[in-house]
């Protein structure tokens, strides 16, 4: 038979007591700091997917893309203001007086989309809204661009078209307004681009995300915190508030198996990170 083999292990219990608070102290610290990693990236993931940003394009891009959009959108393409040198005056048969558009300066001679107003430049000139048919076929003369469209939610609203959401003016008559109030409420629109992505705001701050500037200079209401946690010793949560967009959580759904892999992929790294330094 084979002689038996003894093993004999000897340790001090005060050396393995601090080496055992050193590991609670160190896994403690480390996963905080680890979760405010994983956050991070989440922040990242979350700030890319909202909209305007898309997993296609980067934030500034998308950004940019929106700019664009609600230009176009309340602008029109390859349309052109009128003045009042575009009208002229005549009288028909019967000798009343009316006015009209010259040669191929008129409203059917403007291509591309148009936007929801016919615009003017100068003064509006009882002649100028005379020829742009203000007073009749319920043409109006809009001065608050912004305030109309507010007030009229049922003949202007916001519709998914292609990849993007654009502004429709389905139903609604093409109203008359001054370019400068078109262009006013233009830049206030484009001003509120990335708000939506700002409600990330607090979470990004907390996991030490730089946001993009245009992003960043907005003024987005959200929250984000940390929690102390008996499971996970540490838990961060947030919530975006900014504006109302009823198709956020679907789109941030979406994005979960991804960064769930993502994380798992972080998680396996930052372990073997804390085991170096626990031996």
């Amino acid at each position: 038979m084979a002689p038996g083999i003894k093993l004999k292990t000897q340790f001090k219990l005060q050396q393995l007591k601090r080496k055992f608070d050193r590991w609670k102290r160190t896994v403690g610290e480390q996963q905080r700091r680890d979760v405010k990693r994983y956050a991070n990236e989440g922040a990242r993931l979350l700030v890319r997917v909202t909209p305007p940003g898309s997993m296609g394009t980067s934030v500034a891009k998308g950004i940019k893309a929106l700019k664009e959009r609600i230009q176009e959108d309340l602008m029109g393409e390859n349309t052109a203001a009128f003045t009042e040198s575009d009208v002229r005056w005549a009288r028909d048969k019967q000798g009343n007086l009316f006015c009209y558009f010259k040669g191929t300066r008129g409203r059917n001679a403007q291509r591309g989309r148009p936007g929801p107003f016919i615009t003017y430049k100068g003064k509006a000139t009882s002649g100028m809204l005379k020829a742009l048919n203000v007073g009749r076929y319920g043409v109006r003369h809009v001065t608050d661009v912004g305030g109309w469209i507010k007030s009229n939610p049922n003949y202007y609203k916001f519709k998914r078209r292609g990849d993007a959401t654009r502004l429709s003016w389905k139903n609604a008559y093409r109203h008359v307004a001054a370019e400068n109030a078109v262009k006013k409420e233009v830049r206030r629109r484009q001003k509120k681009a990335g708000q939506l992505m700002a409600g990330w705001q607090p979470l990004a701050k907390l996991t030490g995300l730089k946001l993009q500037a245009a992003v960043a200079r907005q003024r987005g209401r959200g929250n984000a915190r940390m929690q102390n946690s008996v499971l996970h010793k540490a838990v961060i949560t947030a919530q975006n508030k900014s504006g109302y967009y009823p198709g956020l959580q679907s789109i941030i759904d979406r994005q979960l198996p991804y960064l769930k892999k993502k994380l798992r992929l972080l998680a396996r790294r930052y372990a073997k990170q804390t085991g170096k330094k626990l031996k």
